[in-house]
């Protein structure tokens, strides 16, 4: 059993990772002008780089650990890129070890993409599927995938982000059946 909360968190993680990229809330001010406006709602890559760290914490089972993920955007304006790497610490996903995962997402429109909506990214983990979406302008991130270390476990999470937090809920599956709950906050 502590085996499958160590797999959830890590794949949890991979996706906070990603939404780290393209998840933010931004506001605009209260001039009334509407350009101003129209803008603030655009998703802008660069408002999320830099460090987060935080914990993640399973509920069910009473362990934690912490987590950290390293956002860059790189290339050019024209095409730019959305690089970043996330770890764990603690027993997370089931895994008695969880290498860094790379996520990279280019500028346009399908998975594995961003744009001034938000984004939508999909991978295989070696175990099974794992996609996450955002859209930017509810601030509303959600997903689902398979563990990296059993194809047994399941999960999907929702949650909210800004650019300078992110929370989830999660809901973890074992065989199909509601197994636990988890939580993950993170700040930059």
């Amino acid at each position: 059993m502590v085996r499958v909360g160590k797999v959830f968190l890590a794949t949890i993680t991979a996706l906070l990772l990603v939404g780290g990229f393209s998840a933010g809330l931004s506001t605009a001010g209260s001039s009334g002008n509407a350009a101003v406006s129209q803008e603030a709602k655009k998703f802008v890559p660069k408002k999320f780089k830099g460090t987060w760290s935080g914990t993640w914490k399973n509920l069910t089972f009473d362990t934690s650990g912490k987590a950290s993920i390293r956002l860059e955007v790189r290339g050019s304006k024209k095409k730019p890129v959305m690089s970043g790497t996330f770890r764990l610490g603690g027993n997370a996903f089931g895994c008695d070890s969880i290498p860094p995962r790379p996520v990279k997402m280019k500028k346009g429109k399908g998975k594995n993409r961003w744009n001034s909506g938000g984004f939508k990214a999909a991978w295989n983990n070696g175990q099974g599927p794992v996609r996450i979406s955002y859209n930017h302008r509810k601030g509303k991130l959600s997903g689902s995938g398979v563990s990296a270390c059993t194809s047994a476990v399941t999960y999907e999470f929702s949650g909210s982000m800004t650019s300078r937090s992110a929370k989830a809920n999660v809901s973890i599956f074992l065989d199909g059946e509601l197994f636990a709950k988890s939580k993950l906050n993170m700040k930059r």
